[in-house]
């Protein structure tokens, strides 16, 4: 890890709070060939002992967990917190690891700033603090995270599976399953749509589903 050379005075002053994309692999989720699930990310907090992350799959308290956050190394922990699409992960370092992460959580502090690309470029942009669903053809609602958007497509993450050439819908967006990813699989949708828009219909929550 390439670490800024000026340390903070303080480890448990250092604190991150924004969105990096991550993955990560949860101990208990596995294909049936006994291989790990990868899922997409995205940072809420982060700290030299704990790490919230909005997520499409939560896992279990006490649960084994392993992280790859942007701008930083694999981190491992447990999952400590469980709220609705996001979890905390209760990192367990060593007091010179700790300075380390500390240090790194400065850096990307003072050098990494969320810049938002315009929607309506057709670029892909993140879509943090949403809690979507995809909506299959036989019916099926199913929790998902968005791990990024355009106006004619989405790169998607969730506990299910789909293969390409798979009908669903985003919200009310519809669209196929082009290609499938390591961490989910990416849609395009039927018709382009209004980037003025997009947020609000991906979204949408049949009846059953909102609160």
């Amino acid at each position: 890890m390439n670490v800024a050379s000026a340390r903070p005075t303080d480890v448990e002053d250092a604190c991150f709070e924004g969105h990096l994309p991550g993955r990560y692999s949860l101990e208990r989720a596995a294909r049936q060939d006994g291989s790990p699930r990868v899922f997409s990310c995205r940072t809420h907090r982060i700290s030299p002992d704990k790490l919230i992350v909005e997520a499409p799959v939560c896992g279990e308290v006490g649960e084994r967990v392993k992280a790859w956050i942007e701008h930083f190394e694999l981190v491992a922990g447990r999952v400590c917190t469980v709220g609705d699409r996001s979890f905390g992960i209760s990192l367990q370092l060593t007091p010179k690891a700790r300075e380390v992460f500390a240090n790194r959580i400065l850096w990307v502090r003072n050098h990494v700033e969320e810049k938002v690309p315009d929607l309506r470029s057709g670029r892909r942009m993140p879509m943090p603090n949403m809690k979507p669903v995809i909506i299959l053809a036989n019916g099926h609602v199913e929790n998902c995270f968005i791990i990024d958007a355009s106006v004619t497509g989405a790169a998607i993450s969730a506990e299910i599976e789909l293969k390409p050439g798979t009908r669903l819908a985003l919200g009310c967006v519809v669209g196929t399953v082009v290609r499938q990813l390591e961490t989910g699989f990416a849609m395009q949708f039927d018709d382009e749509q209004d980037p003025d828009c997009l947020r609000q219909w991906m979204s949408w929550l049949p009846p059953h589903k909102r609160a």
